[in-house]
């Protein structure tokens, strides 16, 4: 699975490191680091440190005529991981929509090298999911993550100015307001036997609950509630 997105990138300048271990059949415990910044015991606080950790298990076994597959993992990152001196490591990434068709199709966001939520995250998921190839499928994830102040547009130095050393402070989550976010999705598709050995029909169902909150330290209060159910339902036939 590892859906929380993987940290490397392709910049030269990060340190990443990678292990898996599979100490039964069918298990396998995975983790990951990256240091975009680290402090040696010798060095000054001048510029915070900035790495990350992730950390999962995912197994996977028969069961009666499918398979059933199962994940946990969880990720912290410093409020300055892809925050630098001078410049960040933040992108600009095309998202193409289906809008105005005298437009250019495509909006454009700023966007994480490599993780997708980027510094100040504490992230989980959980998945289940049982498989019959080639006639049904069913899942089920539940995510949740706490996010500090840090964001594209907080500076990460304590003058104010990205002009100058990344030396925020904060630890993960930092700041007074802290973002939860909480969401379930399931997923469920079936396909039926061939009809008239060529057509292929398929349907499918995707219902997903997704909450999100502010909680302020200070004063121990919850606000800013929001929650949104989608539900999307399908068919398809091949020839």
């Amino acid at each position: 699975h590892r859906d929380l997105h993987s940290f490397p990138t392709r910049r030269s300048s990060d340190l990443h490191v990678e292990a898996d271990w599979s100490p039964a059949k069918g298990i396998t415990v995975y983790g990951q680091g990256v240091m975009d910044q680290g402090r040696a015991p010798t060095e000054s606080s001048a510029q915070a440190d900035a790495m990350g950790f992730l950390a999962g298990v995912e197994g996977a076994m028969s069961l009666g005529p499918g398979i059933f597959v199962a994940s946990f993992e969880a990720a912290k990152t410093d409020p300055l991981l892809y925050r630098r001196d001078a410049i960040d490591f933040i992108m600009m990434r095309r998202y193409y929509t289906n809008g105005d068709p005298t437009g250019p199709g495509y909006i454009i966001e700023f966007d994480y090298p490599g993780f997708e939520y980027g510094g100040d995250a504490l992230a989980a998921q959980a998945d289940l999911e049982f498989r019959i190839p080639g006639k049904a499928r069913l899942a089920l994830r539940a995510f949740g993550m706490r996010h500090g102040e840090m964001d594209f547009f907080k500076p990460h130095s304590k003058s104010g100015d990205n002009g100058y050393f990344a030396d925020y402070e904060g630890t993960t989550p930092s700041g007074d307001v802290i973002r939860d976010l909480a969401a379930l999705r399931f997923y469920a598709e079936f396909s039926a036997p061939p009809l008239f050995k060529r057509i292929q029909a398929r349907t499918w169902l995707h219902a997903a609950w997704v909450a999100r909150s502010d909680y302020t330290k200070s004063t121990a209060s919850r606000s800013a509630w929001e929650q949104d159910v989608q539900l999307t339902a399908g068919c398809s036939l091949a020839f």
